[in-house]
């Protein structure tokens, strides 16, 4: 509604086939590098988070108030981290500094249940960081390929991104859903 009213700045885009966009997509080898690793890291959260509750609950013999906790610290300390990831890109570089999230990211999962809290500081910022450095990196990839074929195909690259975010939720739900269906659980 607020844009039916906007005027276009361009005219004319030209109109790409299924086969062309993912010509296009598999073409760009900076952007499969980004999707591959947004893929990877949103199915690893969406299997988290379907799973986080019944494993506090059942496994650490937690309530429901230390779930609402972690999810707190991990929010607080995520929002805190943002400027900090913010200054190290600008600093060392995206790519380093996504890579680098990644690294935490990957690392902190193996705390004992007794580290809760730190745990939650620790994948609130691996988490932020790893968010804003590969949502940031989506625009380079776009620039590469417009930088590569003189075409502005943002459309393509936005829609296989979010595509790729739901696809990624949608696996990792269903194979917590899978994995605790097969271990019994009603």
């Amino acid at each position: 509604f607020s844009t039916a009213k906007s005027r276009f700045t361009r005219r004319g885009q030209r109109r790409y086939s299924l086969s062309d966009q993912l010509r296009a997509i598999a073409q760009n080898k900076p952007f499969l590098l980004v999707l591959g690793a947004k893929f990877c890291v949103l199915t690893g959260t969406a299997f988290f988070q379907s799973a986080i509750a019944f494993y506090m609950t059942t496994n650490l013999g937690l309530g429901y108030s230390a779930l609402g906790q972690l999810v707190t610290v991990m929010t607080i300390f995520g929002l805190l981290a943002l400027p900090i990831w913010l200054k190290l890109a600008r600093r060392i570089d995206k790519r380093k500094t996504a890579a680098l999230s990644l690294f935490f990211y990957a690392v902190e999962k193996g705390d004992p249940p007794w580290t809760l809290h730190a745990r939650g500081v620790l994948m609130g910022i691996s988490a932020s960081g790893l968010s804003l450095m590969l949502q940031s990196l989506l625009p380079d990839t776009i620039a590469y390929d417009a930088a590569r074929t003189g075409e502005n195909r943002e459309g393509i690259y936005a829609g296989a991104y979010t595509f790729a975010e739901k696809i990624a939720y949608a696996i990792g739900a269903a194979i917590t859903g899978i994995f605790l269906g097969m271990m019994g659980y009603i």
